[in-house]
């Protein structure tokens, strides 16, 4: 063969074989026919937009067979990955630039060289938004209004939530229609950290709209990294008299402090949300204890899971009270309680106590959202060494010995769950580990008062 090939790719023919005695064979030979020159052929990347789903493939010329790709140098954006076939795809959760060095490596089919390829590129992340101003219309009169997108790649594609009746937003960010209701409506409002870049984006679909404790945790990650004890809530776009008309609880706060919502993002922080569980207790509220019946927040009867959230915590205190209610006339009728009235009154009594306001600054530090065995072991270390034993008199002084009680217990045991679940976060145990840890860690007292754990066994609820 003395000719040259015209074509890129991958060929098959039939060889038929002649001898001197007019025998013949014929067998299939494949040709894979390489281009002079070869390599990538992507001139550079198109920018990604925080928290909207990104994908780009990298492509090469002249290669008629497969190609292996790979990051050899620097790194992708956080949230992006690139895969073996050359597609860049994930969810860009900051905005920066990144540099990166790609290789790709060709390996003929047969028996040609394996030829490789490498080459630079630059990833930019940008904010993804919309223009956010306040818009005036008036009941039963046509509005018209358009929204601009920046950030990302055009064209852009709008969506929202909570418009007034009547009005709607086209994809292409138009606003239209006759509003039928008057009133002040707000499509969002964002969590900002202290560099004003959102905190709830890539984080979670819903956003600033998640649960409590995906919010709270990302929160804290963010105070964490920017080394601040406080994010901000942004309402500035907002109208400042109906904020204080609709909020007027929250503008008076924020009033006290001499911020305000209209000018300024209002700094916020997670609250405490320590743990989920309680007094061992039956769904009719019933104990362990003869007499002594538990529902809601004190009780721990399997119905709730690792997050204990405002709706299902209220529909628990009614139906478990509800129920706990017949189980105590039922436990009356049956003559198993006593009569109150042939109660005797203890002496005096004594108990552990730490001064509120360590155990307070204690536990927020250490054990509050995102907790680690180092921190754990400090608060612990703490609580020894500050507690002394006195007599509960008043009732500052039993809320004081309930309170370094429940500290010691929750202590004990987030110690002893090495995941994270729920409410419960563990840096250092970042995951959900169901195998071992789908269950509760029962708790009791020794004959000084003091927690310890003392069963392990699988029980029907997780909180």
């Amino acid at each position: 063969m003395l000719s040259s090939p015209t074509e890129v790719g991958t060929f098959s023919a039939w060889i038929a074989l002649k001898d001197c005695d007019n025998k013949s064979a014929e067998t299939l030979f494949t040709f894979d026919v390489w281009a002079r020159r070869w390599g990538i052929s992507t001139e550079s990347l198109k920018s990604a937009a925080v928290g909207s789903p990104y994908s780009a493939t990298l492509e090469g010329s002249g290669l008629p067979s497969d190609v292996t790709w790979e990051v050899t140098a620097g790194s992708l954006p956080a949230g992006l990955t690139l895969s073996p076939a050359g597609v860049i795809a994930g969810t860009a959760s900051a905005t920066g630039s990144s540099t990166f060095t790609v290789k790709a490596t060709a390996k003929e089919k047969n028996f040609g060289p394996t030829r490789i390829d490498s080459k630079q590129f630059t990833l930019n992340v940008v904010a993804l938004a919309a223009s956010a101003s306040r818009k005036v219309a008036e009941v039963g009169v046509r509005f018209n209004s358009t929204l601009a997108g920046s950030g990302g790649q055009s064209p852009y594609t709008f969506s929202a939530t909570g418009t007034p009746a009547g009005l709607a937003v086209g994809s292409g960010g138009a606003i239209s229609g006759a509003p039928t209701r008057a009133g002040s409506y707000t499509l969002n409002v964002h969590l900002v950290d202290a560099n004003g870049s959102r905190v709830m984006v890539g984080v979670h679909p819903l956003a600033d709209l998640a649960p409590r404790d995906v919010v709270s945790a990302a929160i804290t990650r963010r105070m964490n990294e920017t080394g601040t004890d406080h994010v901000f809530l942004d309402a500035t776009h907002l109208d400042g008299d109906a904020f204080r008309l609709r909020f007027p609880t929250v503008y008076a706060a924020c009033a006290a402090v001499g911020v305000d919502p209209a000018v300024d993002p209002i700094p916020v922080a997670p609250a405490a949300h320590f743990s989920c569980g309680g007094v061992m207790a039956t769904v009719d509220g019933r104990t362990a204890v003869t007499g002594l019946y538990a529902a809601g927040e004190v009780a721990r009867s399997g119905l709730h899971g690792a997050n204990r959230l405002a709706s299902n915590s209220l529909l628990e205190g009614l139906v478990v009270g509800s129920r706990a209610a017949r189980a105590v006339a039922q436990d009356k009728a049956l003559g198993l309680l006593g009569d109150p009235r042939k109660a005797e009154l203890l002496g005096s009594l004594a108990a552990a106590v730490t001064e509120r306001d360590v155990l307070q600054r204690t536990m927020s530090l250490h054990a509050a959202i995102g907790r680690n065995v180092e921190g754990l072991a400090a608060a612990s270390a703490v609580l020894e060494k500050s507690t002394v034993v006195r007599p509960l008199g008043t009732r500052e002084s039993v809320e004081d010995a309930a309170l370094t009680m429940a500290a010691e217990i929750l202590l004990a045991v987030a110690a002893e769950r090495t995941e994270s679940r729920g409410c419960h976060v563990r840096t250092d145990y970042q995951s959900r580990n169901d195998a071992a840890w789908q269950r509760s860690i029962p708790v009791r007292l020794d004959a000084a008062g003091r927690p310890f754990l003392f069963d392990r066994a699988l029980l029907g609820g997780v909180a």
